[in-house]
């Protein structure tokens, strides 16, 4: 007791400094003798801003559908509406009516329109005191109306018949629109045929006797663009003027030799010798007829572009899972979505995972009597609360070292997390710790910030890029390392979902073996309730990419020493926010989610050379992230958690950054001491440890 009131004395007479959280808006001072708070709190009122996208589909008879999203401090309390505007006088067509945004501010329009045409739609927020108008264009491109195509065949009248047959098929984009017929040459009407719109077929009965037997075979049609076909033929035989007698003179056929029966078109060619897309497949036995120039088809015409083995309608040539059973939903690229819960992301329930061995003494540290353990994590939905619990034992689902700070042994965790996260709207974002929790892994393995006991980059160090002359550590596997009993991440941590490869282990793991071709599922949960997923994303377009972190070293020769002060935010420089997040699509929220990444190297071309004398590529701090885009009302809870009591901040705040702080009296008994003596105690710990080993 009387080394805490000599550190805090002592406290009183140096300046407050340096504090990896931010300065909060809202602070609790607790300034009563019965220990109740007066709160001094700073208004948030922005105005609401807006995201539209523009919606341009090609006409297929349903709806474009709008999609938009809003932010502000307090979504619930916002009044949303839109407007159709005629894009040409951008006067009201209809409107305005209210739109229900998601509790993470994203909305959709479902617009009236369905035929072809563009308008405007106009977007309102408004929060009581500000206002916010955006506008988007809905367009709808109407499909492509070619001319009909016509083949026909003429039978001729059997012996002592005069009536003949003329048979074919039409096509056409929309062929209910069609009407067919033939118009003999010097009648005033068209003898219409009977067309079959299910099939295309066509039929006519002429009778020769009556009928001449030359003129034009018509076929108009159009939905939105109207179109005549006109082919004009010669259905009684002349050697002369018709050499294979298929109805097209041989001035007009470029294919003079059609075998007898077969049913030609306009320019006189059957099926069976024509090749409509050069594949190498004659149209009478291509199945797929309009094979893209390049692509290799099968005998039946067909390339991979064109096939759909499983019937999952995506081709064969984009489909990652190539035989999904039939009627599975799949997603873009042939994958089953699975239907899920937050609650399934967490990995260990159910009974555990196990034998979990630490490889401590195999990488030749001190070994570790404790083991072999197993991962366990439980996982309750209080959806009358709106938070997720997740009771955890520490370890995690893979193999691991403790390092040099063996050992690792069984914790007793009680994590919670809000059921929907709720953005941090003002723009101040709260700052993670340094060194404590700032978010948990799916395996209930806490997720540390950058720094180490002696105050470090433990990463920076990890990859060698500066000597260490306060106190050893290091990083093991997958990022990971124990301080004393507790085992965390600092980086990486994509093990946890990683499938070793035939005869591999998780010796042989390291992250550049992570599936690059798709996206990277969810790893961790930070306390604001946004996932963190692994490095692989989408980018803009759709395709998978490395999402690379936007910090890099100051320029004036930081390397990682001086611990989370050595780096700077560049913005744009990789694909992160100052968070380490984004907003964007995954599996999991196809119409997006802000999340946070693990970013193994950093977007800079900035290289860094390390103790060996190696120049290497900018690592990706601050790894999990550095703030806080939602509002952080998770964190420890309850029973037996090692990480620190609550801060000031919120539960990963300033005391969680004192890392390790646990069962001792002051981890047991802080929330007794007054609030100025609080901060003070919290420094003066925070000082002291810097000299002591990271736990």
């Amino acid at each position: 007791m009387s080394r805490i009131l000599f550190v805090t004395m002592l406290m009183v007479l140096m300046p407050l400094s340096g504090c990896f959280s931010s300065d909060p808006e809202t602070v609790a001072v607790n300034d009563t003798d019965e220990g109740e708070e007066d709160e001094v709190n700073t208004v948030i009122d922005n105005e609401p801003q807006l995201v539209l996208w523009n919606s341009s589909m090609l006409w297929n008879g349903s709806q474009p559908i709008i999609r938009g999203a809003v932010f502000d401090e307090d979504i619930s309390n916002l009044t949303i509406t839109y407007e159709l505007l005629d894009s040409q006088s951008f006067e009201s067509i209809s409107g305005p009516y209210i739109v229900i945004a998601n509790s993470d501010g994203t909305f959709s329009i479902n617009s009236p329109f369905v035929n072809p045409g563009s308008w405007i739609v106009k977007v309102n927020a408004n929060d009581g005191n500000h206002s916010t108008e955006m506008t988007a264009e809905i367009q709808i491109i109407p499909p492509n109306e070619a001319m009909a195509e016509i083949s026909f065949v003429w039978i001729q009248p059997a012996e002592n018949s005069s009536i003949g047959s003329l048979l074919g098929n039409v096509n056409h984009y929309f062929l209910e629109t069609c009407i067919v017929g033939y118009d003999p040459i010097g009648s005033a009407t068209i003898m219409l045929a009977e067309l079959n719109y299910s099939t295309g077929s066509m039929e006519l009965e002429i009778n020769t006797d009556e009928v001449l037997l030359e003129g034009d075979i018509t076929a108009a049609c159009g939905k939105f663009s109207y179109t005549e076909k006109i082919i004009h033929v010669i259905l009684e035989h002349d050697s002369k003027v018709d050499s294979d007698g298929d109805g097209i003179e041989d001035e007009e056929d470029l294919c003079d030799s059609t075998p007898e029966g077969e049913a030609v078109y306009s320019d006189g060619c059957s099926d069976s010798e024509r090749d409509s897309d050069n594949d190498g497949v004659s149209d009478a036995e291509d199945q797929c007829p309009d094979t893209p120039i390049g692509e290799q088809p099968d005998v039946q015409g067909c390339s991979d572009s064109q096939k759909d083995s499983d019937s999952d309608g995506v081709n064969d040539a984009e489909d990652q899972c190539p035989n999904t059973t039939e009627g599975t939903l799949v997603d873009t690229v042939g994958c089953e979505i699975i239907s899920w819960g937050v609650e399934d992301t967490w990995v260990c329930q159910d009974g555990g995972i196990g034998p979990v061995y630490d490889l401590n003494e195999q990488y030749g540290y001190q070994a570790n009597s404790n083991d072999p353990f197993t991962c366990i994590t439980v996982v309750t939905i209080d959806e009358a609360g709106g938070e997720i619990q997740v009771a955890a034992n520490g370890i995690p689902n893979h193999d691991f070292t403790s390092t040099k700070g063996c050992c690792t042994n069984e914790e007793d965790y009680d994590w919670i997390f809000p059921i929907t996260a709720v953005e941090d709207s003002d723009g101040s974002y709260e700052y993670g710790p340094a060194r404590g929790a700032v978010a948990v892994a799916v395996n209930g393995v806490p997720m540390f910030g950058p720094e180490d006991g002696p105050g470090g980059d433990a990463v920076a160090l990890h990859h060698k890029y500066y000597h260490e002359d306060r106190q050893q550590i290091d990083l093991g596997i997958c990022g990971g390392h124990s301080a004393g009993s507790t085992y965390h991440y600092h980086w990486d941590a994509n093990c946890i979902l990683w499938q070793p490869g035939d005869g591999e282990d998780i010796s042989d793991y390291d992250w550049t073996k992570i599936n690059s071709s798709i996206h990277s599922g969810i790893i961790g949960w930070s306390f604001d309730g946004y996932p963190i997923y692994g490095l692989y994303g989408w980018n803009e377009v759709g395709d998978v990419v490395q999402v690379k972190s936007s910090y890099q070293l100051k320029a004036s020769g930081q390397d990682g020493y001086d611990g989370t002060d050595d780096w700077e935010y560049i913005e744009g420089l990789g694909d992160l926010d100052e968070c380490n997040g984004m907003f964007g699509p995954t599996p999991e929220y196809p119409d997006g989610i802000y999340h946070y990444v693990s970013t193994p190297i950093s977007g800079s071309s900035n290289t860094h050379v390390d103790t060996d004398g190696s120049t290497v590529e900018m690592i990706g701090f601050p790894y999990f992230l550095m703030c806080y885009h939602g509002e952080a009302t998770g964190g420890p809870k309850g029973g037996n958690s090692q990480p620190p009591p609550p801060g000031i901040v919120h539960p990963s705040g300033i005391l969680a950054g004192i890392d390790g702080l646990s069962e001792s009296w002051i981890g047991q008994n802080i929330r007794q001491v007054s609030g100025a003596i609080l901060i003070l105690i919290a420094l003066a710990v925070g000082l002291l440890r810097k000299r002591q080993p990271e736990t």
